[in-house]
């Protein structure tokens, strides 16, 4: 059983903005050996409290309103919230077999530090969503980083001093479609869930449509999340990279062989058996935990 702590900023619901997080979330809370035990709001595709308001309705529809939901920092400058001195007790709660999931901007965990100097000593491993390694191109269309490049100081110091760290790239998800027909099996097998999905999930497949010319979107968090349940989908990756507060501005993690920081970067084995693993998770998330409207 891993424990897991998610911080994220999901934004399901929210026209123009992203999807991939709540369908980690997802992931996570069908994963029979995941046991989320909270979730941080944080800021990127949306404000924090647009993410803690879109998350709550998330966990409420779901009917998993018992697992804490904190709202943590605006900006990358504010340290108002509690999600810093939450993020301290859940580590020292699971005596180092806290594994923490981020996939938005990483303020909440540079809260945390500063509030105590061995927060990283006490986690088991973290898995990040954000960066690139090369410029990111979707369908010919050049796309920013968002989430390192949100707080690159927080980025740099998780990088740096982080116990156990992965980070799943935007490069490393450019291939991984998730189509309109891949809701086929979840609508046979939890046809309330994927009923669910389909409408929540609509505007990003036109979104996506309309600004990329694809028939599908990029499912980025969940492949991070996967990764962190499933390793042996994925062949391993390490690389030294120049971390620096400068290069991360633009999320940009450039190889140096001879000096940097190790870093692992996992790289996914087949993205149809990553998907299989996804939708198989999905699944599991019985018709009693969904609400519809």
């Amino acid at each position: 059983m891993k424990y897991i702590l998610i911080d994220c900023d999901n934004t399901m619901g929210i026209p123009h903005c992203d999807i991939d997080d709540a369908l980690a979330i997802l992931y996570i809370l069908g994963h029979p050996e995941a046991n989320c035990v909270g979730i941080t709001a944080t800021y990127g595709n949306n404000s924090t409290d647009k993410v803690y308001e879109c998350t709550a309705n998330l966990l409420r529809n779901l009917h998993f309103t018992d697992i804490p939901l904190i709202k943590g920092e605006k900006d990358a400058l504010s340290r108002s919230s509690r999600a810093g001195a939450f993020l301290n007790h859940q580590a020292d709660q699971y005596g180092g077999s806290l594994s923490i999931l981020a996939t938005g901007s990483l303020t909440n965990l540079l809260a945390a530090y500063e509030l105590d100097p061995y927060f990283f000593d006490k986690v088991s491993e973290i898995v990040l969503m954000g960066g690139i390694t090369q410029p990111l191109m979707v369908n010919g269309r050049k796309m920013d980083e968002l989430n390192f490049s949100c707080d690159p100081r927080a980025a740099e110091v998780v990088l740096t001093k982080g116990r156990n760290v992965s980070v799943v790239t935007g490069n490393q998800c450019i291939d991984a479609y998730f189509y309109r027909k891949d809701y086929d099996r979840l609508l046979h097998q939890n046809p309330k869930l994927g009923r669910y999905l389909a409408q929540q999930t609509a505007y990003w497949f036109a979104y996506y449509e309309k600004n990329y010319g694809m028939d599908g979107f990029i499912a980025w968090d969940v492949i991070a999340a996967i990764y962190m349940m499933e390793e042996g989908l994925y062949d391993p990756g390490c690389q030294r990279c120049q971390v620096s507060e400068k290069n991360l501005r633009q999320g940009w993690l450039p190889a140096c062989e001879t000096c940097g920081t190790k870093l692992k970067f996992p790289i996914i084995k087949s993205w149809d058996a990553v998907k299989t693993e996804m939708i198989n998770k999905w699944i599991n998330i019985g018709g009693n935990h969904v609400n519809q409207k």
